[in-house]
């Protein structure tokens, strides 16, 4: 059985803040989330603001969606998705992590992640050089078009099964979800193990609003499509200072859970 995770294991209250209105990241913290305390994550959410409430959201309020179990002949792991939602039931951020474990040491190691092609979808890429099955690690920010989880009953829609056990919770929960986040995914592996994390914001928490899209390829936030909006591009770039001080951070908690 995978270790059970509760909110108060991800997080201790009052250490973690974020205020949307003024700043993407102040102050984060880590916190072992598994029983043996060998793995850590950054936090970066907790005080926002829900439309003209000021609301204050405890770090005690993040809430496993899901968990899965990987595994291969080489390697094992989980992966976990965690939401924070306002008094209102509505989904203001999202944290989703996988970890993996070489079953062997020093181990084999991991195939390319899919980051170091070049790909269209991204806002910005930042990545180290590569050393095959070996040393990798980088980040990348781009459009989450959330909207895709009402598909979750549908196998074929692309939804990772992840994505779909956590959207079949939150919708018996009648949890509400924005249509776009904006994803920051942090990824490191060297031959002994593989962590990637994916922060998703919430823009129109800033008042960064979007207009209704049905694809992916539509949103306002798409590459193809933000440089008609100044605002999300200045978001993006926000997003984007904060990733590249934090970087640092995330890769020695990715060590010190070696």
């Amino acid at each position: 059985m995978p270790p059970q995770v509760s909110a108060q294991a991800i997080v201790p209250p009052l250490m973690a803040r974020l205020n949307f209105t003024r700043h993407i990241m102040v102050e984060t913290t880590t916190k072992p989330i598994f029983g043996s305390g060998d793995y850590h994550i950054p936090i970066p959410f907790g005080p926002t603001r829900h439309d003209r409430f000021k609301v204050l959201i405890s770090p005690d309020n993040w809430r496993q969606s899901a968990q899965k179990e990987f595994n291969s002949a080489t390697w094992s792991g989980y992966g976990y998705f965690w939401g924070i939602n306002d008094p209102f039931n509505s989904l203001l951020g999202v944290i989703r992590v996988f970890r993996l474990r070489s079953k062997e040491k020093p181990g084999v190691g991991f195939p390319t992640a899919a980051f170091y092609a070049e790909n269209s979808h991204h806002h910005f890429t930042y990545k180290e050089p590569r050393v095959p099955y070996d040393h990798q690690a980088g980040w990348f920010i781009d459009n989450y078009f959330s909207a895709a989880w009402s598909a979750w009953e549908d196998p074929k829609s692309g939804v990772s099964s992840l994505d779909r056990d956590a959207a079949k919770n939150m919708a018996a929960q009648h949890i509400r979800c924005p249509q776009d986040f904006v994803r920051v995914r942090f990824m490191r592996a060297e031959k002994w193990g593989l962590q990637e994390t994916d922060y998703l914001f919430r823009p129109d928490i800033e008042g960064i609003s979007a207009n209704p899209a049905s694809t992916f390829n539509g949103s306002d936030w798409h590459p193809n499509n933000i440089h008609q909006y100044p605002e999300k591009m200045a978001y993006v770039e926000k997003l984007k200072e904060w990733a590249t001080s934090f970087w640092s951070e995330y890769d020695k908690h990715f060590s010190d859970s070696k």
